[in-house]
């Protein structure tokens, strides 16, 4: 995307500044969560004695290279070969296997983008590009982040397994039917650039109208009684009053 792109009609350098920040990052994270299985992949195939090459694998001798024992887990330098065990170390044969290309830990590289990235979006992008419009962070309705949501869901609290009403209900990202795993390869990060809504990203949102969060806690009993006394002399309900303490609290501290 050209950061210039759609930004016209609003015209404000720092929306065009946090959408620039933004491509960046999603560059970024998609080109680490990528590279980072490939590169354990081509270490197990070094360690093994293959050397992949244009597509090719070609094997070499190995005769005086000692394998190692296992992998420490926690060295300064990465994963550091080792010959005696220790509460950090794993076998080397299951730290190769899990590595090798195609493997479910090979896998996680690409599913754990999601869960990044939505999260840059809901606790930092998404408040700053509220600010720079003028609007509230709940304004932004987008479908495609929406999706992204669904996604986060799923590998979060299923296993990463699109569920019925989940990830096979994306409307944009429609890629998985319910009781596929979620594994993304490059066609699906391709889609995700391509489909990355600039342009609403760019546009004041229209206002959404405010929802009602569940705030449910538990407070000192004598509070609990004092602040039912004071309700009924106000005529007020918990919500109210609730809403009324929240605001002083943020306005006292300046939000």
């Amino acid at each position: 995307m050209n950061t210039d792109e759609g930004t016209d009609a609003v015209g404000s350098d720092a929306v065009v500044a946090i959408l620039a920040d933004m491509q960046t990052e999603l560059l970024l994270t998609i080109a680490v969560a990528r590279m980072a299985p490939r590169a354990g992949a081509a270490a197990v195939q070094l360690i093994r004695g293959q050397v992949p090459f244009l597509g090719q694998t070609y094997g070499y001798n190995r005769t005086n290279i000692r394998t190692p024992a296992g992998f420490d887990v926690c060295d300064p330098s990465g994963l550091f070969p080792v010959w005696k065990g220790s509460s950090t170390t794993i076998p080397a044969d299951l730290l190769l296997d899990a590595l090798a290309h195609g493997s479910e830990h090979h896998a996680w590289g690409g599913r754990m983008w999601l869960p990044t990235f939505f999260s840059r979006w809901e606790e930092d992008y998404r408040h700053r590009l509220a600010d720079a419009h003028g609007c509230k962070p709940r304004d932004f309705q987008i479908p495609f982040f929406g999706d992204l949501r669904k996604l986060r869901n799923d590998i979060a609290h299923r296993g990463g397994v699109a569920r019925a009403k989940g990830a096979a209900t994306c409307e944009i990202l429609q890629w998985f039917e319910a009781g596929d795993p979620i594994v993304l390869d490059h066609t699906h990060f391709k889609e995700i650039i391509e489909k990355f809504p600039w342009l609403e990203l760019a546009t004041p949102p229209t206002p959404a109208p405010a929802g009602k969060a569940n705030f449910a806690t538990n407070i000192d009993d004598d509070l609990a009684l004092r602040v039912e006394q004071a309700t009924l002399e106000d005529g007020l309900n918990r919500a109210e009053v609730a809403d009324a303490a929240l605001e002083a609290w943020l306005t006292q501290r300046g939000k």
